[in-house]
């Protein structure tokens, strides 16, 4: 038993190493990496910058401006503008006017999920404050978020204006547009997207949650503004469901199922087997014993019944009334032979005592042996030469021979036991 316990112990201190080794590995392998494009200093890895468009070359009078080195523009930094709420202090700043060129801008990344982050104003005097952007993703129309300035000064910060979850893995080209009848301000900040990186660089960001590897954005809420298509733009961003994680816990969680079943399988056939070979180490003592019991029986059985024809056959000696006879070993065959004694069994010689022939002969023999040493002449019962010592005579050779004959019905009854016990089958085990 403790042999058996330290093998279960080895084994499960196993299987939990193997577990441990194998899911970081898997885990590893579909890292999710958030990044980020700010608006003046590009991809947080690669550099690339956005492109922000129509250029002066189409539109001098509307040009992209950084809004933290404008010094004649109604969003004045430190004066309107909070600095510090933006993203690494800095944003464009730019307005649609109808009649001019649309205006806008194209960023490109690789991953499954991007968000996108603008500052939006509400009431800045002699300033168009009104927003109205509409989003395309390789060509596909996404959304378009739409927000009616009030009355107060407030400027909101680092307001997710559009977020895509569940991309496919591989690059794409995000297209900010602002058009239509209507004027627009664009105070573009920075973006964020998630990539699955098989094998991640050491020097890139962590795969924490969006929320946490982000700045906080502003806590003043955004109401969803109905768009041309009758759908709504979310309110805030939702976080990228990290599918390479999802994999990770899977195929672990599966692995180590998978090693626990063989475990559990492993060890309900060993204790079955350690089972069957001690019922059959049982049932191999059990008949050890009893084919030893059975032989010291039989043993004592024929000693009993050699002792018994023994007596059978000293007993009609001594009385003289009768001569068994003692057939030789080789004749007496079948269960109950002595043939170390030469002594015939029981059922032989009580036949042998008590058959008829038997009987005769001896009484023949015997009052022949009696004639020959009496004399000629033997006085009947009714001459005076039969005495009563002859009568005592008598009644005592009849005694002796009831005496003999109840010996006999003795010797037949042990004989008939003996036979049973001996002809009775051993008893026989189930397997």
């Amino acid at each position: 038993m403790p042999s058996f316990t330290v093998t279960v112990s080895r084994l499960l201190y196993g299987t939990i190493i193997v577990v441990s080794f194998f899911t970081p590995l898997v885990l590893v392998a579909a890292r999710s990496v958030n990044r980020t494009i700010d608006d003046q200093n590009g991809d947080s890895v690669t550099g690339t910058q956005p492109d922000f468009w129509p250029g002066p070359g189409v539109d001098p009078n509307s040009t992209w401006i950084q809004g933290i080195d404008c010094v004649h523009c109604s969003m004045l930094p430190h004066k309107v503008v909070d600095v510090s709420q933006t993203f690494d202090g800095t944003w464009h700043d730019s307005t649609y006017h109808p009649g001019n060129p649309d205006r806008g801008l194209t960023a490109s990344f690789t991953g499954t999920a991007v968000y996108v982050f603008f500052l939006i104003p509400n009431f800045v005097q002699y300033t168009t404050t009104f927003t109205n952007l509409s989003f395309t993703i390789d060509g596909t129309y996404m959304n378009q978020f739409v927000h009616n300035p009030d009355s107060t000064s407030t400027i909101l910060y680092q307001v997710p204006v559009f977020t895509a979850t569940s991309l496919s893995n591989t690059a794409h080209t995000i297209e900010i547009r602002a058009s239509g009848p209507t004027a627009s301000i664009l105070l573009f900040d920075y973006m964020a997207y998630t990539v699955e990186e098989a094998d991640p660089p050491t020097t890139s960001a962590s795969a924490a949650p969006l929320s946490s590897s982000l700045p906080p954005a502003s806590p003043a809420p955004i109401q969803p503004q109905p768009t041309a298509g009758g759908t709504t733009t979310p309110q805030g961003g939702k976080h990228a469901i990290s599918l390479g994680a999802i994999i990770g816990g899977v195929v672990g969680g599966v692995a180590f199922l998978a090693l626990l079943g063989l475990l559990l399988c492993w060890l309900r056939k060993r204790r079955r087997r350690t089972w069957t070979l001690a019922k059959r180490g049982r049932r191999q003592d059990a008949s050890k014993v009893a084919a030893g019991t059975l032989a010291r029986l039989e043993k004592k059985r024929t000693r009993e019944a050699a002792r018994r024809v023994s007596s059978a056959h000293f007993l009609s000696r001594l009385l003289g009334e009768t001569s068994l006879p003692m057939p030789p070993p080789a004749a007496v065959g079948g269960r109950g032979v002595l043939p170390q004694d030469g002594l015939p069994t029981v059922r032989e010689a009580i036949d042998a005592f008590d058959s008829p022939a038997a009987r005769g002969d001896s009484v023949v023999e015997h009052r022949s042996q009696r004639s020959s040493s009496c004399p000629s002449s033997i006085p009947d019962a009714s001459s005076s030469a039969y005495t009563p010592s002859t009568q005592t005579g008598v009644s005592t050779l009849r005694a002796q021979v009831a005496q003999l004959q109840g010996e006999v019905e003795r010797l037949r009854d042990a004989e008939r036991e003996m036979h049973a016990l001996f002809v009775e089958p051993p008893p026989r085990y189930e397997e």
